[in-house]
This record gives structure tokens, sequence and C-alpha cells, in this order.
């Protein structure tokens, strides 16, 4: 049996409810979807028997799809910008010290793929522990330098 996310799901985990995306959702379900499938290990794909394994490969795998639907479109021009008026600030979320990768804003991603961890084939997960990813919660300016600027 193989993973099964749909349209409705994706939608339901970006807080979509108007159908203005589908099409761009369908499209990275069936470019993502079998890429994450060959990532789990055979053996934990044809556990049909196994309700409770087989909603977690499927939800792992959601989580993967919606979050690079998510940072997709946080990475469209405009989708990040914010502006500010004296105390009130009008912006996307997650605030920019949420410390989040371009790659990955929301974090979805991530956890999805923590979810599907167990189950991975060897190199995958090998792959995964290696993975660097720089985060900063402070600025790398000192003061002078950003008024330099």
């Amino acid at each position: 049996m193989a993973l099964n996310v749909t349209r409705e799901t994706i939608k339901k985990k970006c807080r979509i409810s108007v159908s203005d995306f589908d099409s761009e959702i369908d499209a990275l379900i069936s470019e993502q979807l079998p890429v994450i499938e060959f990532a789990i290990l055979q053996e934990h794909i044809d556990d049909t028997g196994n309700v409770g394994l087989q909603a977690t490969l499927n939800l792992g795998a959601a989580e993967v799809i919606a979050g690079e639907f998510l940072a997709q479109a946080h990475r469209e021009p405009g989708a990040s910008e914010s502006l500010y008026f004296a105390e009130v600030s009008f912006g996307t979320r997650p605030p920019s010290g949420f410390g989040a990768t371009i790659a990955d804003p929301f974090g979805l991603k991530e956890q999805g793929w923590k979810r599907l961890a167990p189950y991975l084939k060897p190199q995958v997960r090998s792959h995964l522990a290696t993975d660097t990813s720089i985060r900063s919660k402070t600025s790398k300016l000192d003061e002078e330098e950003i008024t330099r600027w």
C-alpha cells in the first residue's frame, strides 16, 4: 500500500479554505509523495495491517508536503514583508525572531521528518542527522554596523 495524502489534508494543515491553490497543492503532492515514500523502508509501507503505523506515515508525509507548500508561499515576493507604524506592526507570521529558515519557515517539514525518522531507510536517517542548519535569533551586526548601513 502506498502512502495517501490528499489535497484536503494539506489545505487543513495550511489553514486554507479557498480553492485558489488546488492545482499547486496537487502538483506538490505528485512531486513530493513518491520521494517521501521512497525514503521510508518498504516493510513499513507494506504493513497495511497496522492502522496506527499507516496513519503516522501519512501524517508525517502530509506535514512535510504542507511545510514545503508554506515555504514556497513564504518565498514569493512580498510574502515576508512587514510594515511598522509606531507600536503597530503588520506582517507575516512567524516574526523574524522565530528562528526559522527560508526552507522551512514554520518548522512543519522538520516536524514531519522527525515523525517519519524511525521508519526511514538508514542512509536517509544519517543524512537528516548530519544536515546542518544555522539559525540565529540575534543580529549578526553590532549597533555601529547597523547605523552605518
